[in-house]
């Protein structure tokens, strides 16, 4: 019999559950008393993808979160929105056999702002995605695409490789995976808001499988477990009869704890006979159904993580294909029940915090010079930035405690962004809980990314920076450009990929600034495995200057040569008509001379790297923070580099130092050279060198 779905969207929760009526589907929307029924028959375990449909052709139904799964068994699809809880509409979705169409909110009309929406789309296994925008698209454009934008992603998480940041009126490329999942994120800050997007997608078999020729279904291979605790362990396959030891399975553990439990899972045994090949094998553990949006962890390489579950409901899952089924995994599942805490036990988790050295030294006792060496800038700067910030950190005090002020708020976080200090000794220094530093500095770096950082990481007027450059003898000049690499942990997923030249694990941040060493553009991110050239390349400020858009179109003759605006950068980068960059190889003395100037202008952007490092030692302390978080952290410390900077906040000779210490730690890795270059670009460069020659001879 065909499993049977009830899908019930209201304003305040989506409630999904199960039943084994037949061959019928019906989905309601309660908000529009609309109603669909379709007959269809599924294969576990591919979903509502693998599904054939007949009757109506398409469903179409108001999100509140915007992947709803497929097909699984009874009882496993959780409520996807707390009782109480306000739902955040997400526009609408529409799924066929072969592919789906999903949107922005209300599109085709304008989306609203202050919204954040991700979908999530699963292909059957040895399948991968094809996403395509529609021509009719429109996202808010800004610089990098910081603030509405739609991200895509090359896995199932929002820290899987990334494959493209989109805004703009250009709809982006076609888009394809390169395995079963795509994670997709549409976010609209609060203000300039457009139409938005309509996309479609269509799955595809894989390339990595085409040798295979055509592949047979797979067996049905699902379990029932229950009771306080047991074993699940991938020998029941063959020993039950689901399969055989030479089939591809994918099958599922449906894990049942008793009412009011959680679920803990204990790896006995694990050991993937593909290791690192998630393609070929893998074991899944999701927590609270088996959609792709409660995937809690996946383990394709040499171990396995024990792991806690938040639900009472647990689904193991296990993808072998035919030259994998030596793959084994063995789990132990407990239930528990945790101790709810009742009214009378409420102090146990408030305790007393010290506020003296804050409200009663720093606010009334610090000089400016001690303001400047503890926080990096001066306490009218300090006063300033808190007054900026005050309408999105401002809280609320409860019946339980007094809120802190936005000024503490900001001291606390400023303060960890300043120095190696860990998380624990900040804490202590004002009286407030570890944990509530790291939520803390999250809050900020939203706040100051929000409203700060447009304003304060751009080109300002761009003749004063041709000026400044001029006065270093390279004329027309709009900027210099260059990487560096920021330490960080080793990352749970992907962690080679972040390993750079040097050895140790990094990030990129990119950057292009001024005559003054002021940031005129940022980019962060990056695993730091990453070629310079392949991160400019996909980048917004290549795209600016390769359409003309980033400055205004003033060209001058060199000799005979028309020249634009350029910026400068090292040889790591392309000869460009906009890209001027030193020689290489054997060089004469006209070669020698263009170069010394060029990296005269390009010790500018040096200078603001040692003044970044030197102010905000958090960069060189490998921040304990997921992955997804470390780049805003970054920007927020390259916008407070701008701010105080711009407020003429002084850098002492003892941050230098301390700056040359962890370089010699964290030794910065060389890109090679690149090679080649455009005809107009290399007749700009002849020319620039053959008048510093002349130059010099009068």
């Amino acid at each position: 019999m065909a499993d049977t779905f009830l899908l019930q969207v209201t304003q305040q929760r989506i409630h999904r559950t199960i039943g084994n009526m037949k061959g019928e589907k019906r989905i309601f929307d309660n908000s529009r008393l609309v109603c669909c029924k379709i007959k269809f028959s599924c294969h576990p375990p591919f979903g509502l993808n693998s599904c054939a449909i007949q009757g109506c052709t398409e469903v179409v139904a108001s999100l509140i979160i915007l992947h709803l799964s497929g097909a699984t068994k009874k009882g496993t699809e959780k409520q996807t929105t707390s009782e109480g809880q306000k739902p955040v509409q997400c526009g609408t979705w529409t799924k066929y056999a072969e592919g789906g169409i999903f949107t922005s909110p209300n599109y085709p009309n304008k989306y609203p702002p202050d919204r954040e929406c991700i979908y999530i789309i699963e292909a059957a296994p040895r399948q991968c995605i094809e996403l395509h925008f529609d021509e009719k698209y429109s996202v808010e454009p800004s610089w990098e695409c910081k603030f509405d934008h739609i991200e895509v992603r090359d896995g199932p998480f929002g820290f899987s490789p990334i494959i493209g940041r989109f805004c703009g009126q250009q709809n982006p490329p076609m888009i394809k995976s390169s395995g079963r999942f795509l994670w997709i994120k549409f976010f609209a800050d609060g203000e300039l808001e457009s139409m938005g997007f309509s996309a479609r997608y269509n799955f595809t078999p894989d390339p990595d499988f085409k040798d295979l020729g055509v592949l047979k279904p797979l067996p049905v291979c699902e379990f029932e477990m229950g009771g306080p605790e047991g074993i699940v362990e991938s020998v029941q396959i063959v020993k039950e009869g689901k399969a055989s030891d030479m089939e591809a399975v994918d099958c599922k553990w449906y894990i049942r704890a008793p009412p009011r439990s959680k679920i803990y899972l204990r790896f006995l045994d694990y050991e993937m006979q593909n290791s690192n090949e998630c393609k070929r094998n893998f074991v899944a553990v999701y927590d609270g159904s088996s959609s792709v949006e409660d995937l809690k962890a996946k383990f394709c390489s040499t171990v396995a993580n024990d792991v806690m579950l938040r639900t009472g409901l647990g689904v193991i899952r296990m993808w072998a294909d035919e030259g994998s089924r030596n793959s084994r995994f063995q789990m132990l599942f407990t239930s528990f029940q945790e101790h709810m805490l009742t009214t009378m036990e409420c102090h146990f988790w408030t305790r007393k915090t010290s506020i003296e050295w804050w409200d009663h030294i720093v606010m009334q006792v610090w000089d400016d010079d001690q303001w400047l060496q503890n926080f990096r800038m001066r306490k009218a700067t300090f006063t300033g930035l808190c007054e900026e910030l005050a309408p999105t950190l401002q809280h609320k005090d409860t019946r339980l405690r007094a809120a802190l002020t936005v000024e503490k708020r900001v001291a606390i976080e400023v303060l960890k962004l300043a120095s190696p200090n860990s998380y624990l000794l900040v804490a202590n220094q004002f009286g407030v809980g570890k944990s509530t530093i790291g939520i803390m500095l999250l809050q900020l770096c939203r706040a100051i990314n929000r409203i700060l950082l447009r304003r304060s990481v751009t080109p300002g007027n761009v003749h004063d920076i041709v000026d400044g450059f001029a006065q270093m003898c390279f004329p027309n000049c709009g900027g210099a450009i260059d990487g560096t690499h920021i330490p960080i942990l080793a990352p749970a997923h992907l962690a080679s990929e972040y390993v750079n030249q040097k050895g140790y694990f990094s990030m990129v941040l990119q950057v292009l600034v001024d005559h003054l060493g002021s940031f005129i553009d940022i980019n962060a991110g990056w695993p730091g495995k990453v070629h310079d050239i392949c991160i400019f390349r996909n980048t917004g400020l290549f795209r600016k200057l390769q359409a003309g858009t980033l400055f205004s179109d003033q060209e001058i003759t060199i000799g005979e040569v028309e020249m634009p605006f350029v910026i400068l950068g090292d040889p790591a980068y392309p000869l460009m008509p906009w890209l001027m960059k030193p020689y290489t190889g054997s060089l004469d003395s006209s070669k020698e001379r263009f170069n010394n100037r060029l990296r005269r202008c390009r010790k500018t952007v040096d200078c603001a790297f040692v003044r970044l490092k030197g102010c905000w030692h958090s960069l060189y302390g490998k921040l304990d923070l997921a992955d997804d978080s470390i780049p805003a952290v970054i920007s927020v410390c390259c916008t407070l580099h701008n701010i105080c900077k711009g407020k003429g906040e002084q850098f002492t000779q003892a941050w230098k130092s301390e700056v040359q210490h962890l370089e010699a730690e964290f030794e910065q890795p060389e890109n090679r050279a690149i090679r080649g270059a455009q005809r107009w670009a290399t007749r700009i460069r002849v020319a620039l060198r053959e008048q510093f020659k002349a130059e010099s001879h009068q």
